[in-house]
């Protein structure tokens, strides 16, 4: 009854296991600022992100065969443990490893958006000095305006 939403909890953990590490080595790039890796593992990040939203919806629908195949309207651990005792200890087991999971990875993102605003704030000092203020005035007597900031984002 819950074999296929214990398989998917275990897929899930898996693909979170390995975004932890993916998203362990993000911090490098954002120190050395490496635009191209940066930029590559925001691209990994959204196709995990859907990947992990597939199987989600996938873990929802056996979660919900499941409890219809007992004759509950509501999805809970508790209501389907007296039909299933070692399957839903299992599901449990995995939902606990899954929340450990998303929890470092929420850690490693909150690292990794300090980093990339540290970063930010470095390349707009550096273009600040590549680009001091202009001193003149236009023929209305106005500061003339800055050309547009240079964008660093790949088309890829």
């Amino acid at each position: 009854m819950l074999t296929r939403a214990v398989a998917l909890a275990k897929e899930l953990n898996r693909m979170l296991a390995a975004e932890v590490e993916r998203a362990a080595v993000e911090p490098a790039a954002l120190r050395t600022l490496d635009a191209e890796a940066v930029f590559a593992g925001a691209t990994r990040r959204d196709a995990f992100n859907s990947e992990v939203a597939r199987v989600e919806e996938d873990l929802a629908r056996a979660l919900a065969a499941a409890a219809a195949s007992v004759g509950h309207g509501e999805v809970s651990l508790r209501r389907l443990a007296p039909h299933a005792p070692a399957q839903a200890a299992a599901l449990a087991q995995a939902i606990d490893e899954l929340r450990g999971h998303a929890a470092t990875i929420a850690r490693l993102d909150a690292v990794n958006r300090a980093l990339a605003s540290r970063a930010l704030s470095f390349v707009r000092s550096y273009l600040a000095v590549l680009r001091p203020p202009v001193s003149g005035y236009d023929r209305r007597g106005a500061r003339p305006a800055l050309p547009a900031e240079p964008s660093f984002r790949s088309k890829a």
